[in-house]
């Protein structure tokens, strides 16, 4: 299996190499990752200026060099870029992650991590977003073995269309005491309200709380899952066409009327 790893975390981040040692086990594994930190950025991509890329020089432990590219760019440029010009062949697979932090309810639609895995989908490629919650230790080894474990359980390689799957990984999961549950994705908006302040210029700025939405204790989205513990595995499209509207809409042609007509 060909793999494609990035992350919007940047190129230095441990959970992304965590998880491409984890990910050797199921094929060959080439990281393209952002130079710099890119959380938030969504599916921003590079049109508006040059793109630049170079090999990554620096050297794992074994002093083997590693098999990556840095782009000075978005995570959706990696996967871009990857795709149509760095790698030789297509991807089997596109992994984004592990993301310091969760990406679940209404932060997919901001979210790198989740962006690049978007990315993968739109050219038909399976794809997974891996996120672990906030802690002030991360467990990347155990949130890498569990994502191995959810990927070869949710992902059908028979399934003849590309898959995007959202996981998100509760602080202090082990591999021993993992529970997978497929989830929804939780349209809650969030309570991340503004705070206002003053720099030393004394010009007003603000500064996002990022307050996630209140649990309601069901366990069927992605936030109220994570809540309770369990590793949530939300399936993701990237069609956004509200097709239960469009059902309801006249399928006949309609000609624009002349306004003018009337005076």
């Amino acid at each position: 299996m060909r793999i494609l790893l990035t992350n919007d975390d940047g190129i230095n981040a441990v959970g992304l190499w965590e998880i491409k040692k984890a990910l050797e086990s199921l094929g060959d594994v080439t990281v393209i990752a952002p130079l710099t930190q890119q959380s938030g950025v969504s599916q921003q991509i590079t049109y508006l200026s040059p793109l630049f890329c170079e090999r990554w020089k620096q050297q794992s432990e074994q002093k083997q060099e590693q098999n990556a590219w840095v782009v000075h760019g978005t995570p959706s440029d990696c996967v871009k870029l990857g795709i149509t010009e760095l790698l030789p062949q297509k991807p089997d697979l596109v992994v984004s992650g592990i993301n310091s932090g969760l990406n679940t309810g209404i932060n997919t639609h901001y979210s790198g991590t989740v962006a690049a895995a978007m990315e993968a989908a739109i050219f038909g490629v399976d794809a997974v977003a891996i996120s672990l919650e906030h802690a002030d230790t991360f467990d990347f080894v155990s949130a890498a073995s569990i994502a191995i474990n959810c990927i070869s359980t949710y992902l059908d390689p028979d399934s003849g269309r590309s898959q995007l799957l959202n996981i998100n990984i509760p602080t202090g999961t082990s591999v021993e005491n993992a529970i997978l549950k497929p989830t929804y994705m939780k349209q809650t908006r969030n309570l991340d309200r503004y705070i206002k302040r003053e720099d030393p210029k004394n010009r007003t700025y603000y500064w996002s709380t990022d307050t996630p939405p209140a649990v309601e204790g069901q366990c069927a989205s992605d936030v109220d899952a994570v809540n309770a513990g369990f590793v949530s595995i939300t399936p993701l499209t990237i069609d956004r066409t509200n097709h239960e509207a469009l059902s309801k809409m006249p399928q006949s042609q309609h000609h624009v009327k002349d306004s003018s007509s009337d005076n």
